[in-house]
């Protein structure tokens, strides 16, 4: 007789229950090397402790100019290590994102969308039991997985952030940081915030390139276009509330105005 189909990496056993197809949110069948959606017959690799659910081959984009997805991320990371101004800032979004997790009740299950190689996981998983680090690019969240302080409680995967891989309401809480203004278009963008808001259950804290900021009201009033990939205040708010969530803080990284507009959006009891 045959053993029934099981997860054999301890990494991927603590998605088990967290997890749907991408494409049709649909059940999934756990293999020893893969998860297969019942509904659909989707199948998605698990690959040293990764789930890649792109659903193709997306991953890891082909190098730009010689450079891999990591490459450039590390370079940006030693630029803004050289760089002062770019220093406080991060400085400043790492005290936002520690703030919040404090004003809010530990979780069992917190997403790290977007995760920068694990820049801002530190508070992250001192407030959760299991942090899930995701990012389109696997190399991106190995490199996270290899930054965290207690591994057996961090889990990785690599999915498009339009597509999340999860239940209804299956996580407590996400945090999403300096993402949105990278994916486009605009649909795209919103989707992301409908798929985050639909898979929390309790709140999300979410960065934006606000439409109305000053850097880009004087932008426009010089004549120059908008910095790219902006939302404007009320399609968030909008959205939120289709998902039985409110605004329940915003705030800027510079009081004197920035484009990085940070909310933290709660689900209604």
């Amino acid at each position: 007789m045959n053993e029934a189909p099981r997860i054999v990496d301890s990494a991927i056993a603590l998605l088990a229950d967290l997890l749907a197809c991408p494409a049709c949110h649909g059940a999934l069948e756990h293999h020893s090397d893969w998860l297969r959606c019942v509904p659909c017959r989707r199948d998605y690799p698990l690959r040293d402790g990764v789930a890649l659910m792109t659903g193709a081959d997306e991953s890891d984009a082909a190098p730009v100019d010689g450079e891999s997805v990591l490459e450039r991320h590390l370079r940006q990371e030693r630029a803004a290590a050289d760089s002062g101004r770019r220093l406080r800032r991060l400085r400043r979004e790492l005290h936002i994102v520690t703030d919040t997790l404090c004003s809010q009740p530990a979780s069992d299950t917190l997403l790290a969308l977007g995760c920068r190689g694990g820049r801002f996981s530190s508070p992250m998983q001192s407030a959760t039991r299991l942090l899930i680090e995701a990012d389109r690019h696997e190399a991106v969240v190995r490199h996270a997985m290899e930054r965290a302080m207690n591994p057996p409680r961090v889990a990785a995967l690599a999915c498009l952030p339009e597509r999340l891989p999860f239940r209804d309401r299956a996580l407590d809480g996400a945090v999403c940081v300096r993402l949105s203004h990278r994916v486009s278009p605009d649909s795209r963008r919103e989707a992301m915030l409908h798929e985050l808001l639909r898979v929390v259950s309790r709140f999300l804290l979410f960065s934006f390139n606000d439409a109305a900021s000053l850097p880009n009201l004087s932008r426009r009033l010089r004549g120059r276009p908008a910095y790219g990939g902006t939302l404007r205040y009320d399609t968030v708010a909008d959205i939120a509330d289709a998902h039985g969530a409110v605004i329940a803080h915003r705030e800027t990284v510079s009081p004197l105005g920035s484009r990085q507009q940070y909310v933290v959006l709660e689900k209604r009891p």
